[in-house]
């Protein structure tokens, strides 16, 4: 499994965050990161592909190495 931030546009309501349920938000000023870990790659282009089709515009996308799993989702309050 491997860990992801993904940046997206503005804030995303309880309703559209139920549709991603193994991950964590976190809103900031103008966007909201979503953190959490995946499976693999088939599992991150499904998250992708869903976020398109809500029509949520993808800011960016990391992968963090094995040594920060855990600090992003851990770091500051949820929305």
């Amino acid at each position: 499994m491997s860990e992801y931030v993904i940046s997206v546009a503005g804030p995303l309501s309880d309703d559209l965050m139920s549709a991603f349920p193994g991950l964590s938000r976190r809103q900031v000023p103008v966007h909201t990161m979503l953190s959490g870990e995946l499976p693999d790659q088939c599992a991150l282009q499904g998250v992708i592909n869903h976020l398109d089709r809500l029509g949520v515009e993808i800011i960016e996308i990391r992968q963090l190495p094995p040594s920060h799993h855990g600090r992003v989702a851990s770091s500051g309050p949820a929305a």
